[in-house]
């Protein structure tokens, strides 16, 4: 990263841990996307605002935490 994008030592360790947040949360919340496709083949395209709300809801109720308690580490 500090090739690349000129980054300090600091600054790409950071980037690297947020980046393995992302690989986690990819991981655990497929089942919108799979649930999200069902629906449109059953052309139920007005319940896809259901999953996806859900989805950002639990994300942010996620993040918050794990912030605050980044902060104190």
């Amino acid at each position: 990263m500090r090739t690349v994008l000129g980054a300090d030592k600091t600054l790409a360790a950071e980037s690297l841990r947020v980046l393995k947040f992302f690989i986690i949360k990819t991981m655990v919340f497929p089942w919108v996307d799979y649930f999200g496709g069902i629906l449109m083949l059953q052309k139920s395209t007005k319940s896809l605002l259901k999953p996806q709300i859900f989805n950002m809801v639990t994300v942010v109720l996620v993040i918050i935490p794990l912030v605050f308690w980044n902060i104190r580490h």
